[in-house]
């Protein structure tokens, strides 16, 4: 009787889930396709202008999430998060920022974005299922790991096939380079991957979205401000913005947009149903790469596409039947 009355509930808030990971992920592959222009524009500023992107796209979500911690805090309600998970919480912030955002905007460069978003969503995939079952005990289904079995292939085709690189690109990037480009996408894709799963972790409790946001935001803007000062100056910022800017506001916008949506989608759903939704960021930017930057996709390449879409319709399909047996 009590699961009876609980089943509606639980069905709105799962329906809740799935559109706020929908909105999050076309804002994603918005403000994806806007750092794919941002990569062509900084050439003479090097990594000091990877940093200064990094660091403004965390802006709007920083305001934001200021704004609303500040109108609760005033209105009487907790909002802060307590002191014993902000050691925790600035850890995570570090591998978000640095490990998951500057090894993103850094593989662009490399790989463009078409090959880079499949690579670091095979890795979300794989990593979000292992550190989900460590962490929040979710279950590794067959269907999570044949859909993992084939992630694996579908990087080294990616890998082996990453041939593409934007025809309005100023210099080609060598052969030698593309493995930098892998790793550097590899290690942003893991970093994805655990930190959805810590999200979850803390917002499934009773941190507040803002709360987490706040840490997040802030510690990325501020430290990724500092470092980008130190390796180009303000000259960096202030030669690219006068041209850049429309692009560095699209971005930190619809990665606000992007960012609140999936942290209070993962409040309602599980880390890989999250992921699967998330993951048709996979079809959107392909097609705005090869429309709008003329990116070029090797057969084996396109392989390793067609694969990464094969293994989240697999964990999709495992979605149904875990989530009924959890009724």
């Amino acid at each position: 009787m009590h699961r009876d009355i609980d089943a509606p509930d639980t069905s709105r808030r799962t329906q809740t889930g799935v559109v706020l990971g929908i909105i999050a992920a076309t804002a994603y592959s918005i403000a994806n396709l806007a750092l794919r222009q941002l990569s062509d524009s900084g050439d003479n500023g090097g990594s000091g202008w990877d940093v200064w992107v990094t660091a403004l796209k965390a802006l709007a979500t920083g305001v934001s999430a200021w704004v609303i911690v500040l109108w609760r805090h005033f209105c009487g309600q907790p909002v802060w998060p307590p002191r014993r998970v902000v050691p925790a919480l600035l850890l995570a912030a570090v591998v978000m920022q640095f490990g998951g955002n500057l090894c993103f905007q850094i593989a662009l460069k490399y790989l463009g974005l078409a090959i880079t978003v499949p690579i670091i969503f095979a890795c979300i995939i794989c990593v979000g299922a292992v550190a989900g079952r460590i962490l929040l005990g979710d279950p590794i289904t067959t269907q999570v790991m044949t859909a993992m079995s084939i992630m694996m292939v579908a990087i080294v085709l990616l890998s082996a096939g990453t041939v593409s690189e934007s025809s309005n690109e100023p210099a080609e990037i060598t052969a030698s380079e593309v493995p930098i480009g892998i790793g550097v996408a590899l290690i942003s894709g893991c970093s994805y991957g655990l930190v959805g799963v810590l999200i979850r972790y803390f917002v499934r409790s009773t941190l507040a979205v803002e709360s987490l946001l706040i840490v997040f935001s802030t510690f990325g803007l501020v430290s990724l401000s500092v470092i980008a000062i130190g390796l180009s100056g303000w000259n960096t910022l202030q030669q690219n913005t006068l041209t850049d800017w429309p692009m560095l506001t699209l971005a930190s916008v619809t990665n606000a947009i992007a960012f609140f949506a999936i942290s209070y989608a993962l409040r309602t759903i599980d880390v890989n149903r999250l992921n699967v939704i998330n993951a048709s960021q996979n079809a959107m930017c392909a097609a705005g790469a090869v429309v709008l930057f003329h990116e070029h996709l090797s057969s084996a390449a396109v392989a390793g596409i067609v694969l990464t879409i094969a293994g989240l319709l697999v964990l999709s399909r495992g979605h149904g039947v875990s989530s009924r047996a959890a009724e």
